[in-house]
């Protein structure tokens, strides 16, 4: 069955953003010449992950010229994937698009994103096409999707990347499955509804530093890689205790007979 031609009422995109004074105005211009072609109303949800420079006060700059724009300061850095959370919660929209504020997920590819979301598809993730990363950036990526899909239940494609659309029907489920997996990418995949990609070509950032250093990227790959494993282990737990309760209730029911 061909699911019927959407139609949105209000796009969100969430944005979260981290000492990125020098590519908050592009990323919003960006943004505006493409929501415009996309005939949609639209509000920009940044999110402050904790910033230690201008980058709030910028927000707040550009929420006082467009009231699209909508600030949330995080008191302190949570992190990007809570930062994202954070942002989608409080997003007010029908369809939400999350992505970064540095330009690497070009703004241009949210009509190919909202084209595939009026076909039907609930989930559309970006791919990247290929990496313009260091060797070093690359080597670990490999190894990391190489190990967490090796114990994970569910695949998570190489080059991967937290550049999505989302139905607003997939929030809840996504909640809950990302406060267990606490990784994204996969809890965007563990849920179910239609889903599909879309390749793109990420370009270098705007202007600045990335905010994901090392450790930082080594810190996220632990942590889920760690919940993949208690995901995987705490599955077949209940599909043992299941089954040993099978046989249990089985042989009571044999003595009664």
């Amino acid at each position: 069955m061909v699911p019927p031609v959407r139609r949105e009422s209000l796009l969100s995109v969430v944005a979260a953003v981290y000492n990125e004074e020098a590519c908050l105005r592009e990323f919003v211009a960006r943004l505006d010449r493409t929501v415009a072609n996309a005939a949609c109303p639209t509000e920009f949800v940044l999110v402050d992950d904790g910033s230690t420079d201008a980058t709030f006060a910028i927000i707040e700059e550009l929420a006082s010229k467009d009231a699209r724009v909508r600030g949330i300061r995080l008191a302190r850095n949570e992190g990007h994937q809570n930062a994202l959370m954070c942002g989608m919660a409080c997003a007010r929209g029908d369809v939400i698009v999350t992505m970064d504020a540095d330009l690497q997920h070009p703004p241009e590819h949210i009509p190919a994103m909202l084209e595939a979301w009026r076909q039907g598809y609930d989930i559309v993730h970006m791919v990247r096409r290929a990496d313009g990363q260091s060797p070093l950036r690359m080597a670990l990526g490999t190894a990391f999707y190489t190990i967490f899909n090796a114990v994970s239940d569910v695949a998570v494609p190489p080059r991967s990347t937290d550049f999505r659309l989302l139905n607003r029907e997939c929030l809840d489920a996504l909640t809950r499955e990302w406060r267990k997996r606490q990784f994204l990418r996969s809890a965007a995949r563990r849920i179910g509804y239609r889903q599909t990609e879309l390749a793109f070509d990420a370009p270098d950032r705007f202007a600045g530093q990335s905010s994901y250093t090392l450790p930082k990227l080594v810190s996220l790959a632990s942590r889920a890689v760690i919940s993949a494993v208690r995901g995987k282990v705490g599955a077949g737990l209940r599909h043992t205790h299941r089954g040993v309760s099978e046989q249990t209730a089985d042989r009571s029911g044999e003595r009664k007979a």
